[in-house]
């Protein structure tokens, strides 16, 4: 099993409304906000969870039109693409504003590498569960050999992903409240 952290990227060149559009896109970004009645969003994070998979085995003839599977190995590839923080150009790299977004946003980072060491063993142990009930698999081509095993697993393992980000998501929440954002925003004076 291959885990990928993914790169912290910051990017400095969207302004506010730039940075709440590639929020409204992801979906998934945790952000920091000012807290004010309109709870605009100042910085995001966005990491999008891997989850790769393939296998290697054997396949041998067992009648006409007709194949059997011996799965050897199965690779598996958690983790995250690049983590992207945006911070708004509006506010000078270095100074309280872009001090105070980058800190929340590396909370998140730091939550979301958390999470990840958190999942690794059981991610191992349930890749390892899914594959004691994969061998022999009968096929009726080479496309299936390669493709019904990887479908196994996405199905095997697919309650583990749902874990995975639902975790992800509850790190986050405690992150993105009114009173994080209000510590936040009381840090600096020029929001």
């Amino acid at each position: 099993m291959h885990v990928e952290e993914g790169e912290v990227r910051l990017d400095h060149t969207l302004d506010p409304a730039g940075i709440g559009a590639v929020r409204a896109r992801v979906g998934t970004g945790r952000s920091a906000g000012v807290a004010s009645p309109t709870w605009r969003t100042v910085g995001l994070t966005v990491a999008e969870f891997r989850f790769g998979k393939s296998t290697r085995g054997r396949m041998t003839a067992a009648g006409p039109g007709k194949w059997c599977v011996h799965v050897t190995h199965i690779d598996l590839r958690i983790g995250f693409t690049d983590q992207t923080v945006y911070i708004p150009r509006g506010y000078p790299a270095g100074g309280c504003e872009y001090d105070a977004i980058l800190e929340h946003e590396q909370s998140h980072v730091d939550d979301n590498l958390a999470v990840l060491d958190d999942f690794i063993q059981t991610f191992r142990h349930e890749a390892q569960a899914v594959a004691a009930t994969l061998n022999p698999m009968m096929v009726a081509s080479k496309t299936q050999a390669r493709e019904k095993p990887l479908e196994k697993i996405a199905r095997g393992l697919a309650p583990l992903v749902r874990d995975f980000q639902t975790t992800q998501a509850q790190y986050a929440a405690r992150r993105d409240t009114r009173d994080q954002y209000a510590a936040v925003s009381r840090r600096c004076t020029n929001w």
